[in-house]
Protein backbone atom coordinates (compact mmCIF):
# COMPACT_ATOMS: atom_id res chain seq x y z
CA UNK A 1 0.00 0.00 0.00
CA UNK A 2 1.16 3.46 -0.96
CA UNK A 3 0.60 6.76 0.72
CA UNK A 4 1.20 9.83 -0.85
CA UNK A 5 1.43 12.40 1.78
CA UNK A 6 2.65 15.39 -0.11
CA UNK A 7 4.53 17.30 2.50
CA UNK A 8 7.85 18.03 1.67
CA UNK A 9 8.33 14.67 -0.23
CA UNK A 10 9.08 14.43 -3.70
CA UNK A 11 7.80 10.93 -4.27
CA UNK A 12 5.05 8.75 -2.35
CA UNK A 13 5.84 7.14 0.96
CA UNK A 14 5.63 3.53 0.65
CA UNK A 15 4.29 1.18 3.70
CA UNK A 16 4.15 -2.08 2.95
CA UNK A 17 6.18 -5.36 3.84
CA UNK A 18 6.59 -6.58 0.80
CA UNK A 19 8.01 -3.75 -0.47
CA UNK A 20 10.79 -2.65 2.47
CA UNK A 21 14.08 -4.33 1.45
CA UNK A 22 15.25 -7.06 3.49
CA UNK A 23 18.31 -4.43 4.69
CA UNK A 24 17.76 -3.18 8.56
CA UNK A 25 19.12 0.33 6.98
CA UNK A 26 16.18 0.64 4.70
CA UNK A 27 13.58 -0.12 7.07
CA UNK A 28 15.28 2.40 9.26
CA UNK A 29 15.57 4.93 6.80
CA UNK A 30 11.95 4.56 5.44
CA UNK A 31 10.66 4.30 8.96
CA UNK A 32 12.58 8.35 9.41
CA UNK A 33 11.00 9.69 6.15
CA UNK A 34 7.85 8.09 7.31
CA UNK A 35 8.10 10.01 10.71
CA UNK A 36 9.16 13.24 9.42
CA UNK A 37 6.52 13.47 6.79
CA UNK A 38 4.11 13.02 9.82
CA UNK A 39 5.65 15.26 11.62
CA UNK A 40 5.28 17.95 8.52
CA UNK A 41 1.77 17.26 8.64
CA UNK A 42 1.17 18.39 12.33
CA UNK A 43 3.19 21.35 12.14
CA UNK A 44 0.62 21.99 8.92
CA UNK A 45 -2.16 21.71 11.18
CA UNK A 46 -1.44 24.60 13.53
CA UNK A 47 -1.27 26.79 10.29
CA UNK A 48 -5.04 25.53 9.14
CA UNK A 49 -6.51 26.04 13.23
CA UNK A 50 -8.10 28.97 11.65
CA UNK A 51 -10.51 27.24 9.17
CA UNK A 52 -13.95 26.77 9.91
CA UNK A 53 -16.05 24.03 8.21
CA UNK A 54 -19.79 24.26 8.44
CA UNK A 55 -20.91 20.82 9.50
CA UNK A 56 -23.57 20.76 7.11
CA UNK A 57 -20.82 20.75 4.45
CA UNK A 58 -19.55 17.46 6.31
CA UNK A 59 -22.58 15.92 6.19
CA UNK A 60 -23.20 16.59 2.49
CA UNK A 61 -19.86 15.41 2.03
CA UNK A 62 -20.42 12.49 4.12
CA UNK A 63 -23.81 11.46 2.32
CA UNK A 64 -21.94 11.61 -1.18
CA UNK A 65 -23.86 14.36 -2.47
CA UNK A 66 -22.26 17.60 -4.56
CA UNK A 67 -21.10 20.06 -2.31
CA UNK A 68 -21.40 22.26 -5.17
CA UNK A 69 -24.64 22.29 -4.87
CA UNK A 70 -25.02 23.08 -1.42
CA UNK A 71 -22.87 26.02 -2.06
CA UNK A 72 -25.04 27.42 -4.28
CA UNK A 73 -27.82 26.93 -1.99
CA UNK A 74 -26.08 28.43 0.87
CA UNK A 75 -25.76 31.23 -1.74
CA UNK A 76 -28.64 31.63 -2.98
CA UNK A 77 -30.34 31.49 0.44
CA UNK A 78 -27.68 34.50 1.57
CA UNK A 79 -28.59 36.75 -1.24
CA UNK A 80 -32.71 36.13 -0.20
CA UNK A 81 -31.97 37.08 3.32
CA UNK A 82 -29.56 39.90 2.28
CA UNK A 83 -32.35 41.75 -0.27
CA UNK A 84 -35.24 41.08 3.00
CA UNK A 85 -32.66 42.97 5.08
CA UNK A 86 -32.11 45.45 2.28
CA UNK A 87 -35.66 45.62 1.90
CA UNK A 88 -36.88 46.01 5.76
CA UNK A 89 -33.72 49.38 5.78
CA UNK A 90 -35.02 50.94 2.97
CA UNK A 91 -39.03 50.70 4.14
CA UNK A 92 -37.42 52.33 7.45
CA UNK A 93 -35.45 55.05 5.44
CA UNK A 94 -38.56 55.63 3.78
CA UNK A 95 -40.81 56.00 6.98
CA UNK A 96 -37.97 58.11 8.46
CA UNK A 97 -38.56 60.64 5.46
CA UNK A 98 -42.24 60.69 5.42
CA UNK A 99 -41.81 61.42 9.52
CA UNK A 100 -39.79 64.09 9.05
CA UNK A 101 -41.56 65.59 6.33
CA UNK A 102 -44.67 65.76 8.57
CA UNK A 103 -43.10 66.89 11.42
CA UNK A 104 -41.90 70.03 9.09
CA UNK A 105 -45.35 70.57 7.59
CA UNK A 106 -46.92 70.75 10.93
CA UNK A 107 -43.75 73.38 11.75
CA UNK A 108 -44.46 75.44 9.19
CA UNK A 109 -48.21 75.34 9.80
CA UNK A 110 -47.57 76.63 13.26
CA UNK A 111 -45.30 79.18 12.55
CA UNK A 112 -47.40 80.81 10.08
CA UNK A 113 -50.50 80.95 11.78
CA UNK A 114 -48.65 82.14 14.87
CA UNK A 115 -47.36 84.76 12.80
CA UNK A 116 -50.62 85.83 10.84
CA UNK A 117 -52.10 86.47 14.04
CA UNK A 118 -51.52 89.31 16.13
CA UNK A 119 -51.94 89.71 19.76
CA UNK A 120 -53.37 92.80 20.62
CA UNK A 121 -51.93 94.02 24.40
CA UNK A 122 -54.18 95.45 27.04
CA UNK A 123 -54.77 99.16 26.46
CA UNK A 124 -53.76 99.00 22.34
CA UNK A 125 -55.85 99.96 19.88
CA UNK A 126 -56.22 97.73 16.81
Amino acid sequence: MCVSLGVRVSQPVCVSHTSLPSHRFHRIACSNKLTACLAGLDDLKHQASDVHIPMALLDVVEAGANPDLFLRDLVQTLTDKNQKSNGRVQSIRVSSRLSRLSHLSHLRSTTTSTSTSTTTLPGTQQ
